[in-house]
């Protein structure tokens, strides 16, 4: 056997066992398991397990999850509505508001009918202008109610609960928002600051990397956060200066022009802690006195620190309506009401009817037959206790589940029956029959009893 031969031949056989080998590699590898990664994506995942996914439960169960995102509803925080949902129509929440970077917004829901039942509360942060895209940056744990969450960017976000299925729920909830951090002068708060980020210094030459706050020289000056004392020193520009890092926000603060330094580097900390008192050194020596302070991010340099430490709380308005007008139907009791979608607003004819499915101070949030929902004022809105009319239908005609010809007939009325009229919408009506069935059936159908 020539050399050349044996060459091959050694060639070939290496090729085939590392073919072999390869092939066998491939064969032990096994596909990852899918995680959750917070309590809504987990319950998804247990109806997934179960084989639910191809059910109308489940399909509208994550249908109504992406509509509380595309359809979520503009309020101003603070917030603080009742709301319902019934057991047998799965739905989600949605709110949509605007934060600005460092401020914390804070949620907490009161379950009323059964606090046993699982309530998933989830923030998302608005990733384009069309609001189809988004990215989910907090989550409350399994079973819990309450979810803080401090805004890393300015942005509108959107809140999202949504509880199991199958389950009718009363529910509270009140949004919040204030600072995330303590203010750093003692005994004052954001009318005390008199100069911004972004301010020119030096002719221009500079900006302002911070905000200054003014005090009577000495006044204490602490921490904002748990955290550390990275340095501490004086220089030409700052004069008696320290720095902190605050683990839980991810930041470092930088307190300067102060009067006396009451802490030393790599000294652990709390909230709260005196780290020295206003003055005026460096270059702040010909002005008042005052405490610069400003904030910078790893990767980022100076960021703006006003609303780290100047958004005061404030509670929403205290609800004064009934809960016992959840889940009710109304009518509207005058013309021309004005009905609240978001950023536009229509005009409902008298007697134009409607579902409440919250409350909150002064108004109700209701939605239309056709699926639309809004806002409306509470004293715009009478309910249907006490018919407007009663009609005889005069022929045999359908009885629809929706003010909609397409929609399922839930029976067919005989020539001659008594209608107690309730409201309109539309072309259609919606009647109440002797035996206390409901239903919507064409307005042209009816004739005077």
């Amino acid at each position: 056997m020539s050399y050349i031969f044996q060459k091959i031949l050694r060639l070939s056989f290496s090729g085939v066992f590392f073919i072999l080998i390869f092939c066998l590699c491939n064969k032990e590898k096994v596909k990852k398991e899918y995680k959750p990664t917070n309590a809504h994506e987990a319950y998804i995942y247990s109806l997934e397990k179960a084989n639910l996914k191809n059910t109308i439960l489940y399909k509208k169960y994550t249908r109504a999850a992406k509509d509380a995102l595309t359809q979520a509803l503009i309020i101003h925080v603070p917030y603080s509505e009742y709301f319902l949902i019934e057991d047998d129509n799965p739905d989600a929440i949605g709110y949509r508001f605007s934060l600005e970077k460092g401020q914390k917004l804070k949620v907490k829901t009161d379950v009323i009918t059964d606090d046993s039942l699982q309530i998933f509360i989830d923030i998302f942060r608005i990733k384009d202008t069309g609001n189809t895209e988004w990215y989910k940056v907090a989550s409350a744990n399994k079973d819990s109610l309450y979810l803080e969450f401090v805004a890393r960017r300015k942005a509108e976000y959107i809140l999202r609960i949504q509880p199991e299925l199958l389950c009718e729920v009363q529910c509270k909830v009140e949004i919040e928002k204030e600072s995330s951090l303590l203010f750093p002068v003692i005994g004052k708060n954001r009318n005390d600051i008199q100069s911004f980020f972004g301010d020119p210094r030096d002719g221009g030459r500079r900006i302002h990397h911070g905000v200054d706050i003014f005090a009577k020289r000495n006044t204490d000056v602490i921490t904002s956060a748990d955290g550390y004392i990275t340095r501490t020193g004086s220089g030409r520009i700052g004069g008696k200066y320290v720095w902190t890092y605050y683990p839980s926000l991810g930041i470092n603060c930088y307190y300067a022009h102060l009067e006396t330094i009451a802490v030393k580097g790599g000294l652990k900390i709390k909230a709260g802690t005196k780290i020295g008192t206003v003055g005026n050194t460096g270059n702040a020596k010909y002005t008042p006195p005052h405490l610069h302070f400003g904030i910078y991010q790893s990767g980022i340099g100076p960021i703006d620190p006003y609303y780290f430490i100047a958004t005061e709380n404030e509670t929403p308005e205290q609800i004064t309506a009934s809960m016992d007008y959840l889940g009710k139907s109304g009518r509207t009791n005058t013309e021309n009401v004005k009905f609240k979608i978001n950023d536009f607003v229509i005009e409902l004819p008298l007697n134009s009817g409607l579902n409440i499915y919250a409350v909150n101070e002064n108004t109700f949030r209701a939605e239309l037959p056709d699926g639309r929902k809004g806002f409306i004022n509470i004293c715009e809105v009478d309910f249907n206790s006490k018919p407007i009319d009663y009609y005889t239908n005069n022929r045999i005609t359908k009885l629809y589940y929706k003010p909609d010809c397409n929609a399922f007939v839930i029976k067919e009325l005989q020539s001659g029956e008594e209608l107690a009229i309730l409201s309109f919408f539309k072309d259609f009506c919606l009647v109440r029959l002797k035996t206390g069935n409901q239903g919507w059936l064409k307005t042209r159908q009816l004739n005077p009893s």
